[in-house]
């Protein structure tokens, strides 16, 4: 994300087999990995709520997984 007076920038680290996946999902439909976390962002920020249904147990797995780290700075 290039840094302007408004933006905060976002550094992602995920595992190389995850990123693969998912740029299998997104690329032939348009997006871009940048595209697709601001899009999530946004649809998060819109509803209040993560845009998908989850249950605890899914937000204990998640953070039980690991393989994603993340950096910002305004």
């Amino acid at each position: 994300m290039k840094e302007n007076n408004n933006e905060v920038i976002l550094t992602v680290r995920i595992e190389e087999n995850l990123y693969n996946k998912v740029m299998t999902v997104i690329t032939p439909l348009g997006f871009t990995m940048e595209q697709i976390l601001i899009t999530f962002l946004q649809e998060t920020v819109r509803l209040g709520d993560l845009p998908f249904p989850y249950t605890q147990e899914d937000i204990q797995k998640a953070k039980k997984m690991g393989g994603v780290e993340a950096e910002w700075s305004i």
